[in-house]
């Protein structure tokens, strides 16, 4: 069983209680501030990040645009500037924000909180409002207020609630078997006292709920990331991230083949899968297996589409395509060609010469050309026996490209022209 307490260490803890690593997903801390009535629809945002400043930071802070002049607005007011979104340092205590609205048309209007499930959990957040000396609780409703289009002042202050909690531990109970099961099982702890648990998935979607305990369960958890957020109801909170992993391994399908081979000849299919247990091939000729590895011969020219099929106990299911190309034979004697044939272009006082290691006189097709494909040489010719083919007419201090291909095996080689 893993178990986890929260980090005293400032450096590893970019919110409110909750340890990370380079590899751990960060929650959505963005929010908004909703304006709606006399045809508003405006929003301005606010996101939590520990390097943010109170003050106005461009790496953090969107400046306001006006769609248009007398468009309904809301905004947040650093100093000078009239901000869409504003980056703010992760709370502990409370902080401020003033939060202006501006008009061209007066009127009956509403505010209201969106993205709340991007809020802390235990997080208060209410709304003053300086002309009528009201404060209202956005988390339990929008705020209704009569306004008039002569207003210029940031009319409202946002403020924001958050202390630390501590001694929150984690324990990972079990994982799940296999990535698709819902098997996994966390405990969080917070020793005594009554606090309100909510556990959250990466999405910031709530997955679970309990209030009035000092310790609670996620069971039926699936592989990935959680957060579970702690409050006491009195402005409080601690997060930390579990991620569960599956025992099971990612399961990975592959093989491996030459891409061309000729009518009657063995092709080879190499299982390169890791983590599955049961293959099907389909070699794309109407014929199957169910081993490992596979051997196929194919006796009519074309482009066949392979695929392997793998399976697991998890009931994971993968599935990898190839195509290999078929030939048609060119009357070549492959049995003077070995397995692993080796083309030397080579020069002496006659000039360069291709000789093939055959042990047999063997057709084979070559062609060369300069690096823009223009064909310098194009031939059959017999290679085998240690007989010599010597490349006439090559363009001196130059590059070119030479192809041989005996009907099995492709050989590509570069070669400069000395003068």
């Amino acid at each position: 069983m893993k178990t986890t307490t929260a980090s005293n260490n400032p450096l590893l803890r970019v919110s409110n209680g909750q340890d990370i690593s380079s590899a751990t997903p960060q929650q959505n801390r963005l929010f908004y501030l909703n304006l709606t009535g006399n045809g508003a629809n405006s929003y301005a945002g606010i996101h939590f990040n520990n390097n943010a400043t109170l003050t106005y930071h461009p790496d953090f802070d969107a400046e306001q645009m006006d769609p248009y002049a007398g468009a309904p607005q809301v905004f947040s007011v650093v100093g000078n500037k009239e901000l869409k979104v504003k980056g703010m340092p992760y709370p502990n205590g409370n902080i401020s924000l003033d939060i202006k609205v501006r008009s061209g048309v007066s009127g009956n209007y509403q505010l209201a909180l969106q993205g709340i499930e991007n809020i802390p959990s235990g997080a208060c957040i209410t709304l003053f409002d300086k002309f009528t000396n009201t404060t209202h609780n956005l988390l339990s409703s929008p705020y209704s207020f009569t306004f008039s289009d002569t207003t210029t002042i940031a009319r409202f202050t946002l403020n924001i609630t958050l202390n630390n909690l501590n001694g929150l531990n984690t324990s990972i109970v079990s994982n799940p078997q296999c990535h698709q099961d819902n098997t996994g099982v966390i405990v969080a702890d917070m020793g005594n006292g009554n606090y309100t648990f909510v556990w959250k998935d990466v999405n910031n979607q709530i997955v679970r709920t309990q209030g009035g305990v000092s310790k609670d369960t996620l069971k039926n958890a699936g592989e990935g990331y959680y957060f579970v957020e702690v409050t006491d109801g009195n402005c409080s909170n601690i997060t930390m991230p579990v991620q569960l992993v599956a025992n099971t391994s990612v399961p990975v399908i592959d093989f491996s083949s030459v891409d061309t081979i000729a009518v009657g000849a063995p092709v080879v299919f190499s299982n390169n899968s890791q983590n599955l247990t049961t293959f099907e091939w389909d070699f794309g000729d109407g014929t199957t297996a169910n081993t490992l590895n596979a051997t196929h011969v194919y006796n009519t020219a074309g482009n066949y589409l392979v695929q392997l099929r793998g399976y697991n106990a998890c009931g994971d299911t993968l599935a990898t395509l190839k195509e290999i190309i078929v030939m048609i034979s060119t009357g070549f004697n492959p049995q003077g060609v070995p397995v692993s044939p080796v083309l030397n272009v080579s020069r002496d006082i006659q000039g360069y010469f291709i000789w093939a290691n055959y042990t047999k006189d063997t057709k084979v097709n070559v062609l060369v050309t300069d690096v823009l494909g223009r064909e310098i040489i194009k031939k059959t010719i017999v290679l085998g026996n240690n007989r010599k083919f010597y490349l006439q007419n090559l363009p001196e201090n130059s590059v070119v490209i030479i192809r041989a291909e005996d009907g099995l095996n492709v050989i590509n080689q570069k070669v400069f022209v000395e003068k």
